[in-house]
């Protein structure tokens, strides 16, 4: 028996890993083919594709009453009656929406002057009927940690968006494309969700306690998600009326490029760390445990991923992309700041929200949007020339973000008071290793050294500081959800 145990614990360790490389091929897919995207593109299109994206997504956020981590966190997510009437509400909500869209089109497009907007929202925001109508049956795999079936499924949904996306670009030469991508990744995902394998198959029902526990818990995801899409958007929003079209596309190649590590360590967070500490929760013994390790894994992985933006994001930029992209690789080291903050603040955020404390998320973005207002015409003011504001303004959202790590520490070290200072040496020393690649950079091109020797520099610096921290850290990880998965099966 123990010989077995051993066996599917060291499977499920193999899974584990293969998961981990599947999400980071999919969000480096996602990355590339946006990339590729630009050869074919204006930076018009991808200008268009950000504000139509965010008005459609941030609706969907203002929304947002947490069906599906209701699914994950509540004692009853694995009920018919729960999910029939999650589902049910996913349905009304999607067709809600989508009417929405349609009836805001021409006041957003009159706010930022693109008459095109008024065609291209009501298009693109049929996605999110589709995500409406997308089964419950894929929650339901976060909740049983069953990691490699939703990672495959993400991934197939993402080739195959992004093969669309080349396909029209090509064809087109237009921002359809960037949309088709859109909808065909809701599509897929719906598809699959019905057409997977599963004891669960969805239908319209309402059961008025299986509706009370969904809003108890999602009436502060409600409350929160206006507030969160202000804080997660709020840059694109600004810039949106601040800078040319043209340039706002640009910035859009530099966020994609620049938040692939907090999109990385999201996707652990969502598809591991939640569910484990919902799991953890329920007795609290281990729960101080489970937080140290969650802590410095996702710490110490996405200090890699920083360091590794700062070192290779500009020159990777620089060599991919033509001169009209030239300018997304001086944004990266502000937005490379943001992405620390954010990935800083996904143990503790996703410690209080298992907890069922999602009011804190409130306060938290509250407390950023309040520092955007202060620190961005602040950033602004002390540090444009010529005209330029993107640069100062990306440094002022970051000092936003900066808000959200320390609050959270202050709010969970009630729930858990044992917890250490793992996140502030880990940001001393990614300080100190991200000013040694700059500087160095800096005085190698003052010295005419190649970039070659620049780019072996950078990996020597990142390697050093972060290459074995990361390796355990990636090792935690697994370790846990093995735990928790010996947990579970002997419940």
């Amino acid at each position: 028996m123990a010989d077995h145990d051993k066996h599917g614990e060291a499977r499920f360790g193999v899974n584990m890993a293969w998961t981990t490389g599947g999400r980071a091929a999919s969000e480096s897919l996602r990355v590339v083919g946006h990339l590729v995207l630009t050869r074919l593109l204006p930076p018009e299109a991808f200008g268009l594709f950000l504000l139509l994206n965010t008005f459609v997504q941030g609706l969907a956020m203002f929304s947002d009453f947490g069906a599906n981590a209701s699914i994950i966190q509540n004692r009853r997510g694995d009920e018919q009656s729960f999910l029939d009437t999650a589902w049910t509400l996913q349905v009304a909500r999607g067709f809600l929406l989508w009417v929405i869209c349609v009836a805001a089109a021409p006041f957003i497009s009159d706010f930022y002057s693109q008459p095109d907007l008024n065609i291209l929202i009501p298009v693109g925001a049929a996605s999110l009927i589709f995500a409406g109508f997308t089964s419950p049956a894929l929650p339901l795999l976060q909740r049983r940690l069953q990691l490699r079936r939703w990672v495959t499924i993400d991934l197939v949904a993402q080739v195959t968006a992004v093969s669309t996306m080349l396909i029209l670009a090509w064809w087109t030469r237009s921002v359809w494309a960037l949309i088709a991508g859109t909808l065909i990744t809701s599509l897929t995902l719906l598809v699959i969700s019905h057409g997977m394998k599963s004891a669960y198959r969805p239908k319209f029902g309402w059961h008025a306690d299986a509706a009370r526990a969904i809003f108890g818990f999602g009436i502060w995801i409600l409350l929160n998600t206006p507030l969160g899409w202000l804080a997660d958007n709020a840059d694109r929003l600004a810039l949106g009326r601040l800078v040319p079209i043209d340039v706002l596309g640009v910035f859009y190649i530099a966020a994609m490029v620049g938040g692939l590590p907090f999109r990385l360590l999201v996707a652990v967070g969502g598809n591991a760390v939640f569910p484990t500490f919902s799991k953890s929760v329920h007795t609290k013994a281990h729960l101080p445990s489970v937080y140290a390790q969650v802590e410095y894994a996702v710490l110490t992985m996405g200090a890699l991923a920083v360091s590794g933006l700062v070192a290779f994001g500009p020159h990777a930029i620089d060599l991919l992309l033509d001169p009209r992209w030239h300018e997304a690789a001086a944004m990266l080291v502000p937005i490379a700041a943001s992405q620390w903050f954010r990935i800083a603040a996904i143990p503790p955020a996703n410690a209080l929200f298992a907890l069922g404390y999602p009011q804190y998320l409130v306060l938290v973005n509250l407390a950023k949007v309040s520092g955007y207002i202060v620190f961005v015409p602040s950033a602004i003011l002390l540090m444009s020339s010529d005209g330029n504001v993107v640069i100062p303004a990306l440094w002022g959202f970051a000092a936003g973000e900066a808000i959200a790590p320390v609050l959270y520490r202050i709010l969970l070290v009630k729930h858990i008071p044992a917890i250490g200072w793992t996140e502030y040496r880990t940001a001393f020393l990614l300080a100190i290793s991200c000013t040694l690649i700059v500087l160095g950079y800096a005085w190698m091109e003052a010295e005419s050294i190649g970039m070659l020797f620049q780019l072996g520099f950078g990996v020597v610096v990142v390697a050093t500081f972060w290459g074995l921290p990361a390796l355990r850290g990636a090792t935690s990880v697994v370790k846990l959800v093995l735990e928790s998965r010996r947990r579970r099966d002997s419940e």
